[in-house]
């Protein structure tokens, strides 16, 4: 929901896409800085307390937002501090929520594991826009993240269920230690190319997505659509489409030629972005998103699945986060140039280039026989 009313409380604010920008530009940056730590951090300590913590402190930050708004006192550079909070926080909790899953299923279970994971975060990515979007749409900002606040909350209270997931080694995060762990954790990456060229590809692939959804997408729906409550419908659509793919992955089992299927999703998800900007209609733009939705569902949900099975279990934290650096470092660059693009070529041309940038990194990757080969 933040992710979904963010651009347009910031447009309520007198803000304009540039602004959007450097709100996102915010949130990836401390994120970006402190993932590596988080890696660390997770292979070291409780992967569940971990996740714990940063769930707490995610609701505490937005807490804090829902206040200012309701005050009236809030501005656009408490949305950037705070959105820096949000960052530093999830820094930890996205490598323990990767890694945590090998310590809950057995080996031949990750995949489906995996597929019911994107599907429940889908599931509420379906909902979340849509009452964020729609709530933002009516400027009711304080009670949209309010919920938000709840949805930490009830996070929080999961993982207080879950048992067993603690610490691989004793804790220990003296500066010889990290420095070593994390240079251990390079040498597992850089020893598999499936591994290190998809981390590569995935960060200039993330740059055209990320910008195009967080920063022309809803620009788009400002311009031609409505506004904010479009901007919602769309992306509940695209996870609509994540939630059928992941049904469908979880059904199938563990399929074969498993590097081919994650990046044929890709370029279907790169050319049903491109579409975005030449649709005409709200309802041309939805389908489309259904289907890019799915594209990257069937991305996330294969290559997640791989990693927990091909790397190492007491690497997996580290190796986990030097996937999040390596394929999200450049999404701030990808913000700022988004919204200049958008600012001097629209926000059609943008999803348009975006779109046709992401599918043709994806064909690179296929060229490669350590990707087609990933069975």
């Amino acid at each position: 929901m933040y992710s979904t009313v963010l651009p347009f409380l910031i447009f309520s604010l007198g803000g304009t896409s540039r602004e959007v920008g450097i709100g996102l530009v915010c949130f990836s940056v401390p994120q970006l800085l402190f993932v590596l730590v988080g890696g660390v951090v997770v292979d070291r300590f409780s992967r569940r307390s971990t996740m714990l913590i940063s769930d707490i402190g995610r609701g505490a930050v937005l807490v804090i937002v829902a206040a200012l708004a309701a005050s009236g006192g809030l501005s656009i550079q408490h949305l950037y501090v705070l959105s820096a909070l949000l960052g530093g926080f999830s820094a930890f909790f996205l490598p323990a929520a990767t890694s945590i899953v090998p310590k809950l299923v057995p080996a031949e279970q990750l995949l489906p594991a995996n597929a019911l994971r994107s599907l429940s975060l889908q599931f509420a990515g379906v909902v979340g826009p849509v009452i964020g979007g729609s709530l933002a749409l009516a400027g009711r900002f304080t009670v949209a993240l309010s919920v938000d606040v709840l949805t930490y909350a009830v996070s929080a209270a999961t993982l207080l269920g879950i048992a067993g997931a603690g610490p691989m080694r004793a804790g220990d995060l003296r500066t010889v230690m990290f420095l070593g762990d994390v240079r251990d954790g390079f040498r597992v990456v850089f020893a598999s190319q499936w591994l290190w060229v998809t981390i590569a590809l995935a960060s200039l692939g993330n740059v055209m997505y990320s910008g195009a959804l967080s920063v022309a997408l809803p620009a788009l729906a400002r311009q031609e659509f409505g506004g904010a409550g479009a901007y919602g419908v769309v992306v509940s659509c695209i996870a609509a489409g994540s939630v059928l793919a992941a049904l469908g992955l979880g059904w199938l089992g563990r399929p074969r030629r498993r590097g081919i299927i994650a990046y044929a999703g890709i370029v279907v998800g790169g050319l049903a972005l491109a579409s975005f900007g030449v649709s005409h209609t709200i309802l041309q733009v939805a389908i489309a998103a259904v289907v890019l939705g799915g594209g990257v569902s069937v991305f996330d949900t294969v290559w997640h699945a791989t990693l927990q099975e091909l790397v190492p279990g007491d690497a997996l934290g580290r190796v986990s986060s030097i996937d999040l650096l390596g394929s999200f470092g450049l999404l701030p660059i990808g913000y700022l140039a988004a919204g200049m693009v958008v600012a001097m070529a629209g926000p059609s041309t943008t999803l348009i280039a975006a779109g046709l940038v992401l599918a043709a990194v994806a064909v690179v990757g296929l060229l490669l026989r350590s990707i087609r080969s990933l069975d």
